[in-house]
Formats: structure tokens, C-alpha cells, sequence
């Protein structure tokens, strides 16, 4: 019987076979990994949007005090009598803080007097307002109005905000130095955007996203403030986003999603990213056509306008994504802050030195 023929593999093959299976499983261990990391972040966006609900639903929003005389005793803060601004829930004064062995930092303080307000203003402050300010007081981002506490003198039915002071809005920037450039607005539009994906994934929408909202601290870096109207969009026990109507605690804004001005229900975080998407368009063209009342004519040449402002495909694509009419069309919040038109951003800008 002839003994059976044995093929002899050079090496040369023997390593190239071995090169391809190593490939093949380099190839796909990089299929999972694309296709599992968005659904463990998806998971862990879920995780921290429970847990930030759970904590705010128990957290305590403002401090209670008898007199004016605590706020510097107890706290060591000091209201001065100076306006330096007002909103639509009341004046905002000069404060600051003196702590022991440390220079005085300069503050601002919303004051929220009960007696003028109305009382849908008060009880979303009570609700959602306060909660939400206290969370980021105490998980404070770079990109949102540093707070420094909130108080409530019971006897004078009277509440303040204290925050770090800002010294302009946005509309304020654009009239002294004129609308941001294609640099300078790509930078400042991510800074943004990771402010309002970090209150998102915490289960915060802000609903209230507008070039007053948004100001520039005594530092020079632009922040996004005005957190009072914001809510806890996510329910903890469905794990699913609580549909909002337009209540009237809410300011006038040009700056509201379509499905919030026609008073529809809607998911507030997806009513976030249209408002975020026309503040772009504001920053480089002064103006709003997603206000509802412009005409056909006039939107037509702004788009003309910001294109030329822009100076990137990309860009126009982000903001035409941002500002869909149909909500489930828009970009979420997390794939914003990865948008490739953020690509190569500058580490500053002129407005932030």
C-alpha cells in the first residue's frame, strides 16, 4: 500500500495564512467593538439619566433663612443694593462672597420675590428649578453658570439665585464686536453643545435656549446660563422622556421649537436642539428665521447669508440637522458634540483670550 503524500507549506505561506486569519479576527473584533460602544453608551446615558433623575426628585433645592442677616453670618454672602440687570422674574443685584483668609469673589444674585411673580413661575421653581440649580451647584460643567447657592428668606417670601457674575448676553457681544466668524462660531457652538449634552444626559432639559441665555463671565469664557425654566425631562421609572406642553411659567422666546409654539406635547430635549441650531444662525447672521413670522423671501436670503458666513458644507448640514421642523429628524445631543464639522477646533478663540 503507497504510503500517503505529505505537502510541505513553506513558511512564507504559512505566515501569510496566519497574517490573514489575525487580520480577519482584527477585522472582526473591530465590527463588535463599532457595533456594541454605541449601545454601551446609549446604557450608560440611560444609567446616568436615572441617577441624576432619582437624586434631583429627593434633592433639597434652596436653604431657608429668617433675616438678611444670615446670608452673610451663616453663608457669607453679601447682596449689595446695585441692579446690574433684570429678567423676567425680577432684578438681578451685585453680591459677592467673603470667605475667611480669601479675597471676596464678585457674584450676581436673581432675586425672586413670591408677592410679584406669578405663581406658575413659583411653583416650577419649586418643582424643577431649584432642584436642577442645587444639582449643578453641587456637579458643577465648564460650560454652564457656575452657582454658588440658593437662598430663600422665609419671612420676606423672597428667593435668590447666586451665581458668578457675567458681565455681557450675546446680543450684547454681537453689538460691540459684530456676529462671530466661521472660527469663532464652530468653537463657541461646541462649547454649547457640550453644555446642553451634559444636562441632557443628566435628564435636564434647558427650554430655554436663547442668545440672552447664553453670556460671557468676567474670565471672558462664554457659558450657557438661565437654568431657572429648565426641567427633568426623564422619568426614572419608564426610563423614557417626559413629554412637555408650554405652560405659562415659560418667558417669550423667537427661539422655541415649532411643535412648542403650536402648544403640541413634545419631548424637551429634542425642543432644545432646534433652539440650539437657530442660536447658531443668530451668531453669525444677527437674526432668527425660525421665529415663525418671517416670510419665505427673507428666510431665503439669511440662508443665503449664512452660508456665506459659515464657509462650511459641514457646518450647514449641522445646523439644517439641528433645526429640522420634524423633531425625530433632528441630530440628538450626544452624535452633536461628535459632528465632524467640530473637526480641528482652535483651543480659543479672539472672544474667549
Amino acid at each position: 500500500m503507497a504510503s500517503p503524500t505529505v505537502k510541505t507549506i513553506s513558511p512564507q505561506v504559512d505566515k501569510r495564512v496566519e497574517e490573514k486569519e489575525q487580520s480577519n479576527e482584527s477585522s472582526n473584533e473591530a465590527e463588535v467593538e463599532s457595533s456594541v460602544l454605541p449601545v454601551l453608551a446609549g446604557f450608560e446615558r440611560k444609567i446616568s439619566r436615572k441617577s441624576s433623575a432619582y437624586l434631583m426628585k429627593n434633592i433639597s433645592g434652596v436653604k431657608e433663612l429668617n433675616s438678611y442677616d444670615e446670608i452673610m453670618k451663616a453663608e457669607g454672602f453679601l447682596i449689595s443694593e446695585e441692579v446690574v440687570g433684570t429678567n423676567c422674574i425680577g432684578k438681578v443685584y451685585k453680591a459677592s462672597q467673603q470667605m475667611y483668609g480669601k479675597e471676596s469673589v464678585q457674584l450676581a444674585a436673581k432675586e425672586i420675590d413670591y408677592r410679584k411673580v406669578n405663581p406658575c413661575i413659583e411653583e416650577h421653581l419649586r418643582r424643577f428649578g431649584y432642584k436642577i440649580l442645587r444639582f449643578v451647584n453641587k456637579h458643577p460643567f465648564k460650560g454652564l453658570v457656575q452657582v454658588y447657592d440658593l437662598i430663600e428668606i422665609v419671612p420676606m417670601n423672597t428667593a435668590y439665585i447666586i451665581e458668578e457674575m457675567c458681565v455681557q448676553n450675546l446680543p450684547m457681544i454681537i453689538e460691540d464686536e459684530g456676529p462671530f466668524n466661521n472660527v469663532s462660531v464652530k468653537a463657541t457652538a461646541h462649547l454649547l453643545a457640550e453644555a446642553i449634552n451634559y444636562l441632557h444626559n443628566n435628564g435636564i432639559a434647558h427650554q430655554n435656549i436663547a442668545p440672552e441665555n447664553v453670556f460671557r463671565t468676567m474670565n471672558r469664557v462664554i457659558k450657557l446660563g438661565t437654568l431657572e425654566f429648565s426641567t427633568i425631562y426623564w422619568n426614572p421609572e419608564t426610563e423614557k422622556p417626559i413629554m412637555q406642553k408650554r405652560g405659562k411659567e415659560r418667558c417669550d422666546s423667537k427661539f422655541l421649537a415649532p411643535e412648542v409654539r403650536k402648544g403640541c406635547a413634545y419631548n424637551p430635549a429634542k425642543a432644545d436642539v432646534f433652539s440650539f441650531g437657530a442660536l447658531i444662525y443668530y451668531m453669525l447672521v444677527r437674526k432668527n428665521p425660525f421665529d415663525g413670522e418671517t416670510n419665505e423671501n427673507v428666510i431665503k436670503i439669511l440662508e443665503e447669508e449664512f452660508k456665506t458666513a459659515i464657509k462650511s458644507d459641514a457646518g450647514v448640514e449641522f445646523v439644517h440637522e439641528c433645526t429640522a421642523q420634524n423633531p425625530e429628524s433632528r441630530i440628538r445631543m450626544h452624535q452633536a458634540v461628535k459632528h465632524h464639522w467640530f473637526t480641528g477646533i482652535p483651543k480659543s478663540a479672539p472672544f474667549l483670550l
